[in-house]
């Protein structure tokens, strides 16, 4: 009899410890959670709504996408025969006007920025992701492609992109007035609705919305595509936006 009963109780325990297992398995794996997955689809209908209402969409096709991640989401507009925008990639860096696409590093240099780089001269066919510092502040740019089949003096470098990600992380950069933590009116009533795409896009980390201003020109046998995107945090609880980061860019072909 008392072997029964140990019998029994071992396989009761096997039992229970076997149920145990089963439970973490569930907490240590757990599916989607539908209830995350609404709060994040709620989040980005919001943001959605809020840029309807802040721009006129009448050019524009939308085009949403959803990833097997129910997390993900994101939604581009794409502009349609809109009129190009007639801009000019002046940025202020530091207090100091510098024009993207006609800058040379010798100028930069001579407003007392530094490059983080020895780099003496660009190779051909090359394109040079840089730093530019004044004191502990930073910034990121790039400079054309050299495209003139021989080595060029990196003074010679023309400034082709600049990357501004809010005042606090690098130097003080501000285009068109704009800079960090500008509104999403701001840069509506300073550049008008983006004609080349608008991006929302939600996840765990938040939700974020990306406008495009595209140019491109024509100047003898070259085209130069000028760009500017402006990206925003978008705050769900005051249905608000706030630039977060700036990109001006030129290339040439």
């Amino acid at each position: 009899m008392k072997k029964v009963l140990v019998l029994l109780l071992a396989l009761t325990l096997i039992v229970s410890l076997c149920a145990c297992g089963a439970t973490k398995v569930v907490d240590v794996n757990p599916t989607v959670s539908s209830d995350g997955a609404a709060a994040i689809r709620a989040d980005f209908e919001k943001a959605k709504a809020f840029v309807e209402a802040n721009i006129d969409m009448k050019n524009m096709e939308a085009q949403d996408q959803d990833q097997e991640d129910p997390s993900y989401l994101y939604q581009y507009w794409f502009a349609q025969d809109a009129p190009n925008a007639e801009f000019s990639l002046d940025a202020e860096l530091d207090g100091q006007t510098v024009t993207v696409g006609k800058t040379t590093v010798k100028e930069l240099k001579e407003l007392s920025f530094e490059l983080s780089t020895d780099q003496k001269v660009i190779e051909p066919d090359v394109s040079t992701g840089l730093s530019l510092s004044k004191g502990d502040k930073i910034c990121n740019i790039t400079l054309a492609n050299n495209d003139t089949g021989k080595e060029l003096p990196i003074d010679e470098g023309v400034l082709s992109e600049v990357d501004m990600i809010g005042n606090e992380f690098g130097i003080s950069y501000a285009y068109s007035g704009l800079k960090d933590q500008s509104s999403f009116k701001d840069v509506i009533d300073k550049l008008g609705a983006p004609n080349s795409e608008v991006k929302i896009s939600s996840d765990d980390s938040g939700v974020s919305i990306e406008l495009s201003y595209f140019n491109s020109t024509q100047d003898g046998d070259k085209t130069s595509d000028k760009s500017l995107t402006v990206y925003f945090g978008y705050d769900t609880t005051n249905n608000a936006a706030s630039v977060r980061q700036i990109n001006l860019a030129i290339t040439q072909s």
